[in-house]
Formats: structure tokens, sequence, C-alpha cells
């Protein structure tokens, strides 16, 4: 069952409003003005966007590249700075970042958007916090320059020494060839006195000077294993880091941070809304209206 009061009040409403349409386009005129006058008296601001990337790293060759910087760690960093300390400080005129986001589905893109009284302004807003932003990344890329040089000259420390140590290894075991070579000599070339014992004293002789060249290749192979392990084990092993480390050095592995493209901007101001403001500039007209309308009717 419909409500017939309400009807019967809709149809004074309307009444009300037929019989003061002067009225009503006089409040409607009211606010138009209104509304056009603080258009052009607020400064109009307009919208530049920025899409940045964060530069990657890895400190191993075969693991994943990490960010200079966590994304979500940066748009905290970013938004408390600019979005809340800063504009505290400045005028709501003045140029400034209003947000700052991680856009859906990307890994390491953040989303910058500046305001200000031009698109220049907006843009050198944008400049300022993305470099800002790179000073801050490239001491985090310098500073792993700085370890990857450092374990590059400790590696070249270490082959300098393996490199003594071949060497010293070459004098023994050459030393060693010839101490063999000379023992050898002195059994063709020994000259024994002849007498009865003269055999016997050769052949202890010949014992000793055989033992002495079998202790001297001993030592002279255990040399030359020695050697063989420092250049297939130790320096193989040094080599192989220092390869890795100097294509952690390279820009494949340290990617900058950077802009993604060029600064976005708009020809028309993003405030004040026109739109919206002529709209509840019209909805509120027709309310006051129907307001004064009533509240002129029930005085009646």
């Amino acid at each position: 069952m419909k409500d017939t009061n309400s009807e019967i009040k809709f149809i004074s409403i309307l009444e009300i409003l037929s019989k003061n349409k002067p009225v009503i386009f006089l409040f409607v005129f009211s606010f138009f003005v209104l509304t056009t006058a603080y258009i052009f008296y607020v400064p109009k601001m307009y919208e530049a966007k920025a899409l940045f990337e964060i530069g990657t790293y890895r400190t191993d060759v075969n693991s994943a590249p990490v960010d200079l910087e966590p994304k979500e760690n940066l748009v905290k960093r970013l938004f408390t700075k600019y979005v809340i300390l800063e504009t505290t400080k400045i005028g709501d005129y003045d140029p400034q970042i209003t947000s700052v986001e991680i856009p859906k589905k990307t890994t390491s893109l953040v989303e910058i958007v500046a305001v200000a009284k031009s698109n220049k302004l907006a843009v050198e807003k944008l400049k300022k916090v993305i470099s800002d932003i790179k000073v801050t990344h490239n001491q985090i890329v310098a500073t792993l320059k700085s370890r990857f040089k450092s374990r590059i000259e400790q590696i070249d420390l270490q082959l300098a020494n393996l490199k003594n140590k071949e060497e010293n290894f070459s004098i023994d075991i050459e030393s060693n060839k010839q101490l063999i070579n000379n023992l050898t000599r002195s059994i063709i070339n020994e000259k024994i006195p002849s007498d009865n014992n003269r055999d016997l004293i050769k052949q202890n002789r010949d014992m000793i000077i055989y033992a002495n060249i079998a202790e001297t290749a001993r030592k002279s192979s255990d040399l030359e294993h020695q050697s063989m392990k420092l250049e297939f084990q130790s320096k193989e092993l040094y080599l192989k880091e220092k390869n890795d480390l100097m294509l952690l050095l390279t820009d494949f592995n340290l990617k900058p941070s950077k802009l993604v493209g060029d600064f976005q901007t708009f020809d028309f101001p993003s405030s004040p809304k026109i739109v919206i403001l002529y709209i509840v500039s019209l909805v509120l007209s027709f309310v006051f209206a129907i307001i004064w309308g009533v509240y002129t009717y029930s005085n009646k």
C-alpha cells in the first residue's frame, strides 16, 4: 500500500518549486557565479607522473637478482619524507609529491606522482625526488663494488703467494734433479783402491748413494705433487672466484636505478575539478531552493 502522505508531501514540494521558479533560478545562478569565482581564484594544479625502476644486484653469479632497496621500504621512505613531512612545511600550492605507489603486477617499479602550478614545475619536482633516490642507490652500488674489488685484491695476493710457492718448488725440484745427477755420476766415476775388500767397499758405497738418490727422488716427487695440487686446486679455485667477481662488477649485474620511459604530463589541470564543482554547485542550489521554498510555504 502506497504512503499517501509521502506522495502529498512530494507533490507539495513540486508545487512550491513550480511557483518559485525565479527564486530557483536565482539560487542556481548565485551558486554558479560563486563556483566560477572560486575556480578562477584557486590556482590550477597540474599533475605529472614518473615510473621508476629500482636497480638490482647479485652477490653470487648463481643467485637471483636482489633490489638495491626493497620497493616497500622505498615507498614508505618517500611517502614519509615527501608526502607526510614535507607537505607540513610548504604551502598548499607549492610543488609537492602527492602519491608514491607500487603499480600492480610489477616487480621493481614504483610510481611517483607530483602536482604543481605547471607541468614544468611538477616534472622538476619529480626529477629532484628521483635524483635523491639515485644518490642513495648509487652509494649502495659503490659499497658493493668496493666489497667485490677488495676481495679481488685479496685473491691477487693469494695468487702471488701461490706463484712464489710454485717458483720455490721449481727451484727445489731442479736442485734435487741436479743432486741425483751428481750422485749418479759419482757412482760411475768413483775410484776404489785395489785390495781384497774392494768389491765390498764399492757395494756399500753404492747402496748409500742409491739410498740418497731414492730419498731425493721421493722428495722431488712430493714437491711435484704439491706443485700440481696448487695448480689444479687452490689456483683454479682462486681464478674461478676472481672471474665470478669480475662478472659481478659489470653493469649486467649491478643494474642502476633509472626512470622508465619519460615523465607523463597532462594538458588539463588535475585540480580544481571543474565538472565536479559545477555538479555539486547545481545540487546544492536545488537543495537550498527547496529548503527556502518549504520554509516560506510553511510560514504562510
